[in-house]
């Protein structure tokens, strides 16, 4: 059986990427609704303001999913490195 093996390193590299997407998310313009003038048409006016509400709720939710992977692999990275150097401490070697 080949062993498992956890790069800290790569987790922090997808941490921050997931970060970088995240911020990137956050700078994009909050879309606004267009009135029955801008369009010229009712049904259009719907559609662009369902829209705009279903794209904000994405967004939002997309965010927290974000943080929560972050916040999880975070972990990961911690308890990773912990055992590594208690590994190191106990048995001797390179971490």
């Amino acid at each position: 059986m080949n062993g498992f093996t956890v790069d800290p390193a790569v987790l922090r590299q997808i941490v921050n990427t997931l970060r970088s997407i995240d911020e990137q998310l956050a700078r994009l313009a909050v879309a606004e609704p267009l009135s029955l003038q801008e369009t010229g048409h009712a049904r259009l006016t719907h559609s662009v303001s369902d829209f705009v509400t279903r794209w904000g709720e994405a967004r939002s939710q997309l965010g927290q999913r974000i943080k929560d992977c972050t916040d999880h692999l975070e972990s990961a990275i911690t308890a990773y490195s912990r055992t590594e150097d208690d590994v190191v401490q106990t048995f001797g070697g390179n971490a």
